[in-house]
């Protein structure tokens, strides 16, 4: 990390009640001061904006903009929107409690619910913890399943907010 949060504030202003980045300095012809600072990355949905020569994660930025400490562990967006960096929104978190927060499953899940799995005619719920998975039973419909995963998640997985 080499921009420091004086130098951060002397070139984007940060509002945190809509989490949005604006230039405070003219930047060049696509960035001028006052214009939303950053682009979104079409393939990970992040927020990334160029300070200084160095590409940095906006909802990094704005924890580092609000606590003047650069975040040592994971920064989490508490629904899942990756582009959502308001102040309330985002949370510093331990890698393991990060990945707690799945908010849907990945795109190869073949029941696009998070936990389950197609097994034979029915369904399967599973959650992982503990880097074990636990195996939670086997249900007739994959939205059974998924419930099961649910009341699973919610105590297993104290940092998720679904």
């Amino acid at each position: 990390m080499s921009i420091t949060q004086e130098r951060l504030k002397e070139l984007l202003h940060y509002e945190p009640e809509t989490g949005v980045f604006t230039w405070r300095v003219y930047r060049c012809a696509q960035a001028r001061a006052g214009d939303r600072a950053g682009t979104v990355s079409k393939k990970s949905g992040y927020r990334f904006i160029n300070v200084d020569h160095g590409m940095y994660l906006a909802h990094r930025l704005a924890f580092f903009y609000m606590s003047g400490n650069w975040p040592s562990k994971d920064v989490d967006h508490l629904k899942g929107n990756r582009d959502d960096n308001r102040w309330l929104r985002i949370r510093e978190l331990s890698r393991q409690q990060n990945m707690q927060n799945l908010q849907k499953a990945h795109r190869d899940n073949r029941t696009g619910l998070l936990g389950v799995i197609p097994y034979k005619s029915r369904f399967t719920a599973q959650i992982r913890a503990g880097g074990k998975n636990r195996h939670l039973g086997v249900f007739d419909t994959a939205e059974e399943a998924h419930a099961a995963y649910l009341v699973a998640k919610r105590d297993i997985h104290p940092a998720s907010t679904i």
